[in-house]
């Protein structure tokens, strides 16, 4: 970092407006199309500044890696500290069990500088599950400081001559692999380093390009207003072209920004003055404010989720926190970050004896509090019966992974007459399927995540490659080999959520035809149309069928408003409503919906659903006689799937339908 008076004005205004992105951003008042944007100027900065100190360093002679990193930590451990204490004394009455333990990981990954590892192992960003995580912004954090681990080895050991060559083709390896990432890997393309260094790469090239002593050119300066025009632009409206045009644009423009120099005296008359003044001051906070304004947020999410009135005034109270967080982020900006800063630190055994022990502090705190309330909320928490474990059905071995095998465990008699076939929507079925099975027919489970019973289709995406489609495939196979040989089989129940096989905008298809495997794009008839013909397959069996929908979900996780709800964790939450509405219901499954209704008549098949037993016109019930139905935000739990069943007298209404 620059001393106070080596300070650019045009580095701290772009400062500014990256965390007024990022602010806006996060209000959701869809003021602006991609905020998000001002981490990828951030990026820029960091890369151009952190190289530009360190080269001049090395080949000076003066670098040393111990006082650069203990710097590093100077600057940023001491506010970083705080927040993360603050947050963790909040979390603890705000967050429930699942989100809790997803805390406790994100804030080893904060103290330890992976977190970006972690959310990537948790979370996609633009998911509605990513507002709830309150440390979801040291991501940024986590990549600046893996990069400035890695920056100064590359310097040190790179002769001059061949810098600019070096960075240059990692640059372009990594914007390659952001790319190949971006369409088949989105989650690795935005939360991990090699996918993301090309953007503080480009930052380092142009620190090194002014270390050689290379004046801008003539278009460099020419470009400087158009450059502010695209920072500001992209942003608010967005290009609506591929991954990463506007990444690509809004940090070729900080480049260009960085190299033109301006001096943006914030002493200039007018309006131009007091933007500069205002977005310097903004960037001055910017580390502070960043830190603050998400976990506010999130926190606050977590307090209101499942409610659905208090979500209607969000977006007032979101701006309400951003607002609040301006003045508290120059305190600690003024109190923490400039005193620990300017302090005449060295790194001796005591102070590095200090960091690491408080580091140890913020983590093993919050987990040992957290055993001791789980271990007393266990007790309350058996009144609302809660189970959030994977329904996995009879046993774990049940969700195949190539070949379906009849082997005992998953199997509730020796000559079964009811086979479950389908992804992991079939594996919530059985526990109800079992636990209101008095027809003693007996019921077989044969099921693998993420492959819908469909012969000859299955989804690729990210987390599903073509192989594991491949195993589906031929996962599915072996199921119908298995009716075809095994007599006793009568009923053949199947379930599958459906929409990833007509979701255009994520996924891929590979079909297996004639004996060849093609990849194609999803689409509803394509996936109706095979559906119906392995409905035709069982029929010409023998076999009698029926279809079982997924339960009613909007893509909010209820258990959250319910178990906040049991253990009162605000002031409002003994008598929160905790059912989904129903119109949200419906305009969030309509697709799905519509293509099991035209299942129903092309394959003249019948469709059980669950809505006539848990919705009227108004809501959709989350729990029936205190039982939680739902282990997340669409599958049943295990006491759900049993309460639902025994409720509608599931096993007689799948031997009255099927046929």
């Amino acid at each position: 970092m620059p001393a106070a008076s080596q300070i650019r004005t045009d580095i701290q205004v772009m400062r500014g407006l990256a965390i007024l992105l990022v602010l806006l951003h996060h209000t959701d008042l869809d003021l602006i199309a991609a905020g998000f944007l001002g981490v990828d100027i951030f990026f820029v900065l960091s890369g151009y500044l952190i190289t530009g100190m360190v080269a001049r360093q090395i080949d000076d002679g003066r670098f040393a890696y111990g006082a650069f990193y203990f710097r590093r930590a100077k600057r940023l451990l001491p506010a970083a500290c705080l927040v993360f204490a603050a947050t963790s004394a909040a979390a603890i009455h705000t967050l429930d069990y699942r989100e809790w333990n997803d805390y406790l990981e994100q804030l080893l990954g904060a103290v330890t500088f992976t977190g970006n590892i972690v959310l990537w192992t948790q979370t996609d960003y633009f998911s509605g599950s990513a507002a709830l995580k309150p440390l979801l912004h040291v991501w940024s954090l986590a990549i600046e400081e893996q990069y400035y681990l890695l920056m100064p080895l590359l310097l040190a050991v790179v002769s001059v001559r061949w810098r600019l060559t070096m960075l240059v083709a990692l640059a372009a390896t990594s914007l390659a692999l952001h790319m190949h990432w971006a369409n088949h890997a989105p989650g690795a393309a935005f939360y991990l380093l090699p996918a993301r260094a090309w953007e503080l790469l480009l930052g380092s090239l142009i620190a090194l390009i002014e270390r050689g002593g290379h004046a801008p050119v003539g278009w460099v300066h020419r470009g400087f207003l158009p450059s502010l025009i695209v920072l500001a632009a992209v942003p608010l409206f967005g290009t609506g072209l591929a991954v990463p045009i506007d990444n690509l644009a809004v940090c070729l423009a900080t480049a260009i920004v960085i190299l033109c120099r301006h001096p943006m005296s914030p002493q200039h008359p007018g309006l131009t003055g007091i933007v500069v003044r205002s977005l310097a001051w903004l960037g001055d906070i910017s580390y502070s404010l960043y830190l603050i304004h998400w976990p506010a947020l999130a926190l606050a999410r977590n307090v209101l989720i499942g409610d659905p009135d208090a979500i209607q005034h969000w977006q007032g109270l979101a701006l309400l926190i951003i607002v609040c967080s301006v003045p508290i982020a120059w305190l600690s900006y003024r109190l923490v970050e400039q005193p620990f800063r300017n302090m005449k630190l060295q790194p001796t055994r005591y102070v590095l004896a200090t960091i690491l022990l408080v580091s140890i502090i913020l983590v093993l705190v919050p987990k040992l509090i957290h055993d001791q309330v789980r271990s007393l909320d266990r007790i309350a928490f058996t009144a609302i019966r809660a189970d959030r474990r994977d329904t996995v059905g009879l046993a774990e071995r049940c969700d195949f992974y190539v070949r379906f095998e009849p082997i005992r465990e998953c199997m509730t008699a020796p000559e079964p007459g009811i086979l479950v076939w389908g992804d992991s929507f079939a594996m919530h079925l059985v526990p109800g399927i079992i636990g209101s099975d008095d027809t003693g027919l007996g019921v077989m489970q044969a099921t693998k995540s993420s492959c819908a019973p469909i012969l000859g289709l299955a989804q690729i995406a990210e987390g599903y490659p073509e192989p594991l489609a491949a195993n589906c495939i031929a996962f599915n196979h072996s199921v119908l080999a298995f009716l075809e040989r095994e007599a006793s089989i009568k009923i053949v129940v199947l379930s599958s959520p459906y929409y990833p096989y007509f979701d255009a905008a994520h996924r891929k298809l590979l079909i297996d035809e004639e004996q060849r495997r093609v990849i194609v794009t999803p689409s509803f008839d394509r996936t109706l149309h095979a559906q119906s013909a392995t409905i035709d397959r069982i029929r010409a069996l023998g076999k009698r069928i029926v279809v079982i929908a997924p339960p009613p979900s909007t893509g909010i996780d209820y258990t959250h408003c319910l178990e906040r709800k049991a253990f009162a964790k605000t002031l409002s939450a003994a008598n929160r409503d905790c059912d989904m509405p129903y119109t949200d219901y419906l305009a969030s499954k309509r697709e799905v919906l519509d293509f099991l209704d035209a299942l129903g008549r092309h394959a003249d098949v019948s469709v059980i659903s669950f809505d006539r037993t848990l919705c009227d016109r108004e809501r959709c019930k989350t729990s029936l006689d205190n039982v939680m139905l739902y282990r997340d935000e669409g599958h049943f739990s295990t006491a759900g799937s049993i309460a639902v069943a025994q409720r509608m007298q599931l096993i007689e209404l799948i031997d009255r339908l099927a046929h």
